[in-house]
């Protein structure tokens, strides 16, 4: 606060001993309303005051020259989306962040705790909970395939090549089907060569670079923070090493200058010999050599802010270390692989059949290999396959049928969320790494690490304020995406004058006061999924609310990204357990998964206890079928995907089962997706994964 009075009185002072006003902020909506900001302060001092704008792009002599005799007028138009956005975020996210803090901080010992809503806060948190769920849910389901393989003699060679074919079908999830397949294939011993297709193919270069694109990029390759990625990478702008990170756009100019900015990289110790050998492309002095790296504009991507060109090197750096220089490493390295040209290779398909049955295998053998050469971060490598000829008939060295089955999904980094964000328009490219950020400073979502992997995992606290919310009316939708991405295409409108500050301010404030009088009204129902996330789970730290112990949370985490799913077949205790406190242990149901368990009978109100915990017996049940009916089963069979798509049928029982119509014991399944996730449903068994027997 002294820092910025001591700003505004030295403005003040210089602002009355001038005629002129250049703003030299950062050229985005951001920067826009910073410099609208500073000439209303100083023309206050000087009201005669000129005020300019200049635009660049680069801390560098060239457009530092270029912006001062291009001077134009600030966009109001910027400034108005950017107040536009702060008055409905600060209002919203006072009146929220006011109720939510005074009802629940009480009610759970959170009085010092602040309990904060932001509108692009809460569907980033949305986004870690979904996903949580969805990983939380999977029940995995055994499935098989059919693999055939070919041991081939290469002449003048001493070793065999053994070649994988691919069955068509992929898996199915019908295991007698499968082995009846297989039986027939066998019985065929010989298989035939149906197709042989050899064509030209290229791995594209990247696009230039988006800030969006690089927080993704490196945050997966690395393991930095987006913010942190960020952070250096506006660190490096500020000494005129990168171009400005902040930018939408991904395809440059047409009279964008290339050749200095190669020439610049030219006395690299790593990537110089790289660098010379494009630039001497470039002006026409290059060898047209299949080695050698050859010059090509870069490719056009889909995006244009017309503010800002992609992130590029604008000089040469040779002392970096650490952050920085991974940063900048992968900025030059993907700015020269996007000067040069495509990877190109001849790919080489084999299509055949046995048994009635298809299979195919393919192979690469890659010729140039192009931008990979200066761009390590992908990878294309060749794949032998030996010479077929169509109508060749061969008998397989190998034809077994394999089993195997479904994972579920890794959880959520924040190279995954970063493109989630993006994708539903939650926030900017300059401010999508803040919000990440905001929810873990929070304790709403909490950093668990498997390996090198960074995963992103809610907290108690983050998951019940999110349930919470979904069990008010879905039209609210305060920790879905589209609420946000609605008001981020407003302001985006605002921006390019067509739409104005006060009816964007007056629909988002309105819309927002009409969810906050039901929220109120509802907010029981955020109380209570809250305090059931608190209360009902087993516990095992000392006394004290589940917020304060995120260490806690985040080694549970790392324990369920190890082992996602509980051992059932340990689980065969008949007779009440008792607790670490001698006390007769009761049944609670795990509210994410259904499932129930055996917790210490002496929980107090606010949910605390000895923290035993054990899941209750099981008795694990597999579909029946009678093998009587195989021959219909398989002659009913229809072609089909490895995806099912079960029909639903009414359910009866014979006193012991539940029978499907067709009176077959009836397939206990989960739905894996959609509004009923999680929840138990009973299919034919009959719909299990059928293939053609033809």
């Amino acid at each position: 606060m002294q820092e910025s009075e001591s700003i505004a009185r030295n403005l003040t002072i210089e602002a009355r001993s001038t005629d002129m006003l250049i703003i030299w902020t950062d050229c985005d909506r951001e920067g826009e309303a910073i410099g609208f900001e500073i000439a209303q302060h100083c023309q206050k001092a000087q009201r005669r005051l000129i005020v300019k704008r200049a635009r660049f792009s680069a801390v560098i002599a060239d457009q530092i020259h270029h912006a001062c005799m291009n001077l134009v007028d600030l966009d109001l138009h910027a400034v108005d989306a950017v107040d536009a956005r702060q008055e409905v975020d600060l209002r919203a996210g006072a009146a929220f962040t006011r109720l939510q803090t005074m009802r629940l901080g009480p009610l759970l010992k959170l009085d010092s705790m602040l309990l904060s809503y932001g509108p692009c806060q809460f569907p980033t948190l949305g986004f870690v909970v979904d996903h949580y769920k969805r990983v939380e849910t999977f029940v995995p389901e055994e499935f098989w395939s059919i693999d055939l393989r070919h041991a081939v003699s290469q002449q003048g060679q001493d070793r065999r090549t053994n070649v994988e074919f691919l069955w068509d079908r992929n898996h199915l999830f019908d295991k007698r089907i499968v082995h009846i397949l297989h039986k027939r294939c066998k019985d065929a011993e010989e298989a035939e060569v149906k197709q042989v297709v050899r064509r030209t193919t290229w791995k594209r270069k990247p696009t230039p670079l988006t800030t969006v694109e690089l927080q993704k990029n490196l945050s997966r390759l690395s393991g930095m923070a987006p913010k942190r990625i960020l952070d250096v990478a506006e660190s490096l702008y500020q000494r005129g090493l990168l171009s400005y990170p902040r930018t939408e756009t991904n395809q440059y100019d047409k009279d964008f200058d290339f050749v200095s900015l190669l020439d610049k990289q030219r006395s690299d110790c790593i990537w110089g010999a790289h660098a010379t050998e494009i630039f001497a492309s470039a002006t026409g002095n290059g060898s047209d050599s299949l080695h050698s790296l050859q010059y090509e504009r870069p490719r056009d991507g889909q995006k244009n802010d017309k503010a800002h060109p992609p992130i590029h090197p604008t000089a040469h750096a040779n002392d970096l270390k650490a952050d920085e220089k991974q940063v900048y490493d992968y900025v030059t390295r993907r700015f020269l692989a996007s000067c040069t040209t495509d990877a190109m290779g001849e790919e080489t398909k084999i299509f055949i059949e046995m048994g009635g049955e298809s299979f195919h295998t393919s192979g690469l053998l890659v010729k140039t290999l192009g931008f990979l050469t200066i761009f390590p971060y992908e990878k294309w490598t060749s794949k032998f396959v030996p010479e077929y000829q169509e109508r060749q008939r061969f008998r397989p060295s190998s034809i077994s049928v394999k089993s195997g089955s479904t994972s579920p999904p890794n959880l959520l980094t924040e190279a995954d969320l970063v493109h989630l964000m993006d994708k539903h328009g939650i926030g900017t490219d300059a401010t999508i790494a803040e919000h990440i950020k905001k929810v873990i400073d929070r304790q709403y979502v909490v950093i668990t690490k498997q390996g090198k992997t960074k995963y992103l995992v809610p907290s108690t606290l983050g998951m019940g304020l999110v349930e919470g919310y979904e069990r008010l009316e879905t039209s609210l939708q305060l920790c879905k995406p589209k609420l946000r991405h609605d008001t981020e295409t407003q302001l985006g409108l605002i921006a390019t004058a067509q739409r104005t500050k006060q009816e964007t301010v007056s629909e988002n404030l309105t819309e927002y006061k009409r969810i906050y009088d039901i929220v109120e009204r509802d907010f029981e129902q955020i109380r209570d999924a809250v305090c059931t996330y608190f209360r009902t789970l087993p516990q095992d730290e000392v006394q004290g609310p589940r917020w304060q112990h995120a260490r806690r949370e985040q080694r549970q985490a790392e324990a369920y990204c190890a082992s996602p799913f509980p051992n059932e077949s340990a689980q065969t205790e008949s007779s009440t357990p008792t607790c670490h406190c001698s006390a007769a242990c009761t049944t609670c149901t795990e509210h994410r998964s259904g499932r129930e368990y055996w917790a210490c009978g002496n929980r107090d109100l606010r949910g605390h206890d000895c923290g035993f915990f054990r899941w209750c017996a099981m008795t694990p049940t597999s579909p029946h079928t009678n093998e009587g009916q195989a021959s219909r089963i398989l002659q009913e069979a229809t072609k089909r995907s490895a995806d099912r798509e079960p029909r639903a049928k009414r359910a009866k029982t014979n006193g012991q089962h539940t029978m499907c119509n067709c009176d077959l014991i009836a397939k206990c399944c989960r739905a894996q997706k959609g509004p009923n996730a999680g929840r138990l449903f009973y299919t034919c068994p009959k719909e299990s994964k059928r293939a053609s027997p033809n």
